[in-house]
Protein backbone atom coordinates (compact mmCIF):
# COMPACT_ATOMS: atom_id res chain seq x y z
CA UNK A 1 0.00 0.00 0.00
CA UNK A 2 1.27 3.19 -1.11
CA UNK A 3 0.15 6.64 0.67
CA UNK A 4 0.98 9.96 -0.96
CA UNK A 5 0.15 13.18 1.55
CA UNK A 6 0.20 16.57 -0.58
CA UNK A 7 -0.50 19.77 0.08
CA UNK A 8 -3.51 21.28 -2.85
CA UNK A 9 -2.33 24.10 -4.62
CA UNK A 10 -6.53 24.20 -6.30
CA UNK A 11 -8.29 27.97 -5.24
CA UNK A 12 -4.42 29.52 -4.05
CA UNK A 13 -3.87 32.92 -5.19
CA UNK A 14 -0.30 34.06 -5.13
CA UNK A 15 0.79 37.37 -5.10
CA UNK A 16 2.50 38.25 -8.46
CA UNK A 17 6.08 36.81 -8.48
CA UNK A 18 5.16 34.70 -5.48
CA UNK A 19 6.83 30.89 -4.99
CA UNK A 20 4.58 27.99 -4.22
CA UNK A 21 5.89 25.74 -2.28
CA UNK A 22 4.58 22.21 -2.35
CA UNK A 23 5.19 19.59 0.67
CA UNK A 24 4.14 15.64 0.24
CA UNK A 25 5.17 12.72 1.63
CA UNK A 26 5.69 9.37 0.28
CA UNK A 27 5.46 6.14 1.91
CA UNK A 28 4.99 2.24 1.12
CA UNK A 29 3.69 -0.10 3.87
CA UNK A 30 3.85 -4.01 3.28
CA UNK A 31 1.00 -5.26 5.20
CA UNK A 32 0.29 -8.82 5.57
CA UNK A 33 -3.62 -9.51 6.44
CA UNK A 34 -4.16 -13.72 7.40
CA UNK A 35 -0.53 -15.26 6.41
CA UNK A 36 1.50 -16.19 9.16
CA UNK A 37 5.31 -14.47 9.87
CA UNK A 38 8.87 -15.91 8.57
CA UNK A 39 9.10 -17.41 12.42
CA UNK A 40 5.66 -19.20 11.92
CA UNK A 41 6.34 -20.40 8.36
CA UNK A 42 10.01 -21.99 9.74
CA UNK A 43 8.36 -23.83 12.71
CA UNK A 44 6.13 -25.06 9.73
CA UNK A 45 8.46 -26.33 7.50
CA UNK A 46 10.11 -27.97 10.63
CA UNK A 47 6.79 -29.64 11.62
CA UNK A 48 6.40 -30.83 8.09
CA UNK A 49 9.79 -32.38 8.14
CA UNK A 50 9.46 -34.33 11.35
CA UNK A 51 6.14 -35.33 10.09
CA UNK A 52 8.13 -37.20 7.33
CA UNK A 53 10.73 -39.27 9.71
CA UNK A 54 9.92 -42.37 10.23
CA UNK A 55 10.19 -43.41 13.90
CA UNK A 56 7.94 -46.58 13.23
CA UNK A 57 10.99 -49.14 14.58
CA UNK A 58 11.73 -50.71 17.56
CA UNK A 59 14.78 -52.77 19.03
CA UNK A 60 14.44 -55.95 20.70
CA UNK A 61 13.89 -57.45 23.28
CA UNK A 62 14.45 -54.86 25.72
CA UNK A 63 16.41 -56.74 28.05
CA UNK A 64 18.55 -59.21 26.84
CA UNK A 65 19.81 -61.83 29.00
CA UNK A 66 23.14 -63.73 28.59
CA UNK A 67 25.02 -65.82 30.89
CA UNK A 68 27.93 -68.07 31.24
CA UNK A 69 30.34 -65.43 29.84
CA UNK A 70 34.44 -66.26 29.98
CA UNK A 71 36.70 -63.59 31.20
CA UNK A 72 39.35 -63.17 29.07
CA UNK A 73 37.83 -63.99 26.23
CA UNK A 74 36.10 -61.87 22.91
CA UNK A 75 32.41 -63.71 23.14
CA UNK A 76 30.78 -63.10 19.96
CA UNK A 77 27.13 -62.88 21.19
CA UNK A 78 25.08 -64.21 17.90
CA UNK A 79 27.36 -67.33 17.88
CA UNK A 80 28.52 -68.46 20.65
CA UNK A 81 25.08 -67.21 22.80
CA UNK A 82 22.76 -67.11 20.89
CA UNK A 83 21.49 -63.67 21.73
CA UNK A 84 21.54 -60.91 19.68
CA UNK A 85 19.30 -57.19 19.17
CA UNK A 86 16.76 -57.18 16.31
CA UNK A 87 16.22 -53.35 14.70
CA UNK A 88 12.37 -53.98 13.42
CA UNK A 89 11.72 -51.68 10.95
CA UNK A 90 7.61 -51.54 10.74
CA UNK A 91 7.60 -48.38 8.58
CA UNK A 92 7.66 -49.05 4.52
CA UNK A 93 9.50 -46.37 4.25
CA UNK A 94 13.72 -47.07 5.59
CA UNK A 95 15.40 -45.08 8.60
CA UNK A 96 18.71 -44.53 8.93
CA UNK A 97 19.81 -44.97 12.64
CA UNK A 98 23.34 -45.13 15.11
CA UNK A 99 23.90 -47.69 17.81
CA UNK A 100 26.02 -47.71 20.27
CA UNK A 101 27.36 -48.63 23.82
CA UNK A 102 26.61 -45.22 26.38
CA UNK A 103 27.78 -45.45 29.90
CA UNK A 104 25.68 -45.45 33.54
CA UNK A 105 22.47 -43.38 33.28
CA UNK A 106 21.50 -42.15 36.52
CA UNK A 107 17.55 -42.49 35.50
CA UNK A 108 17.82 -46.41 34.14
CA UNK A 109 18.49 -48.78 37.09
CA UNK A 110 19.76 -52.08 36.43
CA UNK A 111 17.57 -55.08 37.75
CA UNK A 112 18.03 -56.40 41.06
CA UNK A 113 21.86 -58.55 41.58
CA UNK A 114 23.27 -56.56 38.56
CA UNK A 115 25.35 -53.74 38.09
CA UNK A 116 26.28 -51.46 35.98
CA UNK A 117 29.95 -52.45 33.72
CA UNK A 118 33.04 -51.02 35.02
CA UNK A 119 33.91 -50.09 31.35
CA UNK A 120 30.85 -50.05 29.28
CA UNK A 121 33.37 -50.51 26.14
CA UNK A 122 33.60 -53.93 26.63
CA UNK A 123 30.61 -54.77 24.95
CA UNK A 124 30.58 -53.48 20.81
CA UNK A 125 28.34 -53.33 18.65
CA UNK A 126 28.67 -53.73 14.91
CA UNK A 127 27.71 -51.97 12.33
CA UNK A 128 27.89 -48.57 14.25
CA UNK A 129 25.39 -47.06 11.49
CA UNK A 130 22.85 -49.14 9.58
CA UNK A 131 20.07 -48.61 6.75
CA UNK A 132 17.59 -50.31 7.51
CA UNK A 133 14.52 -50.86 4.96
CA UNK A 134 11.24 -50.83 4.95
CA UNK A 135 9.55 -53.79 6.56
CA UNK A 136 12.60 -55.68 7.35
CA UNK A 137 14.46 -56.92 10.57
CA UNK A 138 18.57 -56.72 11.26
CA UNK A 139 20.36 -58.23 13.85
CA UNK A 140 22.82 -56.26 15.42
CA UNK A 141 26.27 -58.12 15.82
CA UNK A 142 27.40 -57.52 20.23
CA UNK A 143 30.44 -58.70 20.87
CA UNK A 144 32.20 -59.09 24.63
CA UNK A 145 35.12 -58.92 25.96
CA UNK A 146 35.29 -59.03 29.83
CA UNK A 147 39.24 -58.61 31.09
CA UNK A 148 40.47 -61.89 32.83
CA UNK A 149 41.07 -60.14 36.26
CA UNK A 150 39.79 -62.40 39.78
CA UNK A 151 37.40 -58.74 40.90
CA UNK A 152 35.48 -59.49 37.58
CA UNK A 153 34.73 -62.95 37.48
CA UNK A 154 31.49 -64.39 39.27
CA UNK A 155 29.96 -60.86 38.20
CA UNK A 156 26.30 -59.18 37.32
CA UNK A 157 26.48 -56.57 34.18
CA UNK A 158 24.48 -54.50 32.56
CA UNK A 159 24.97 -52.22 29.81
CA UNK A 160 23.21 -49.82 27.77
CA UNK A 161 23.09 -49.92 24.41
CA UNK A 162 21.56 -46.40 22.68
CA UNK A 163 19.68 -46.13 19.54
CA UNK A 164 19.56 -42.83 17.26
CA UNK A 165 18.60 -41.90 14.30
CA UNK A 166 21.44 -41.29 12.06
CA UNK A 167 20.81 -37.41 10.92
CA UNK A 168 19.51 -36.08 14.79
CA UNK A 169 16.92 -34.50 12.96
CA UNK A 170 14.96 -35.81 15.68
CA UNK A 171 15.85 -36.45 19.74
CA UNK A 172 15.02 -39.76 19.32
CA UNK A 173 16.42 -41.92 22.12
CA UNK A 174 16.33 -45.82 21.81
CA UNK A 175 17.77 -47.55 25.12
CA UNK A 176 18.21 -51.46 25.92
CA UNK A 177 19.76 -53.13 28.48
CA UNK A 178 21.79 -56.30 27.69
CA UNK A 179 22.41 -58.18 31.04
CA UNK A 180 25.73 -60.02 31.65
CA UNK A 181 26.38 -63.32 34.35
CA UNK A 182 30.36 -63.35 34.06
CA UNK A 183 31.40 -66.91 35.17
CA UNK A 184 33.22 -67.48 38.53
Amino acid sequence: MVVWVHSDTKNKILPEGGVLFQVALRSRFRISVGTVGPAALQREKALKKLATINADFSVNPDNLFVTGVTAGKEVDLKTDKKASLKVVNQSDDPVDLKFHTVPADPNISPQAGFTYASDYHWLSISPEKAHIAGNSIRDLKLKLTIPDKPEYRGKKYMFLVQTTLSDDSLPLVYYNMVYVTVEP
